[in-house]
């Protein structure tokens, strides 16, 4: 899965990827990028650290946050262009 999602983001498919964002209730218009794995909570920081160690530059954001506050943090910073 990382060498294809470090095919698709050198190839810049990933960055042209459209997404329409109706997260916390409130749709936007599309935007470019994003990628949504799933794994179980046990596996979460072992293929966040396989990510950063086989790809550096993908950009590794972790939603699994129990306090509400915390979730929308998170989801501000993973829509961020930065």
């Amino acid at each position: 899965i990382i060498a294809y999602l470090a095919v698709l983001h050198h190839s810049n498919v990933l960055q042209e990827l459209k997404i329409q964002n109706t997260s916390l209730s409130s749709a936007s218009p599309p935007r470019t990028g994003g990628v949504l794995i799933v794994c179980p909570a046990t596996l979460i920081n072992q293929w966040r650290n396989e990510l950063h160690l086989w790809y550096p530059p993908l950009r590794v954001c972790v939603m699994h946050q129990l306090i509400e506050t915390e979730r929308r943090e998170a989801i501000k910073q993973a829509s961020s262009n930065q």
